[in-house]
């Protein structure tokens, strides 16, 4: 397979993720983001987790995480299917703030807004 061919594999890969699949990674993520920050001696509170720059590697690449997983709902089915993954999450979450966290990191992606 040339790389072509390749790399239309794996865009049909983003293009299947289901709503279920995202939003049991996104539940994954901010689930180890917190417990991660609370072990921490300087806690990390959800409202910083945005500042790249005063947080913890480890922390950044979950919220890398976090908008892959929007942008990956976005290709598969606009902003219907991320509105169907983020009210799922909000059924299911048990980090408190994480909602409203998520709504911003996915703030940008297609016509995804904060403010909605």
């Amino acid at each position: 397979m040339n790389a072509v061919g390749w790399l239309r594999e794996k865009l049909k890969i983003k293009r299947s993720l289901s709503v279920s699949d995202a939003v049991e990674s996104l539940l994954k993520v901010y689930a180890q983001i917190q417990t991660y920050s609370q072990t921490q001696v300087h806690r990390v509170p959800i409202s910083l987790w945005r500042e790249y720059e005063s947080i913890d590697i480890i922390i950044r690449a979950g919220l890398g995480s976090v908008r892959s997983i929007g942008q990956q709902l976005h290709e598969a089915g606009g902003r219907e299917r991320m509105s169907e993954a983020y009210s799922e999450f909000v059924r299911r979450t048990m980090v408190v703030g994480a909602p409203h966290h998520l709504k911003e990191m996915w703030d940008g992606i297609g016509e995804w807004t904060a403010r909605d």
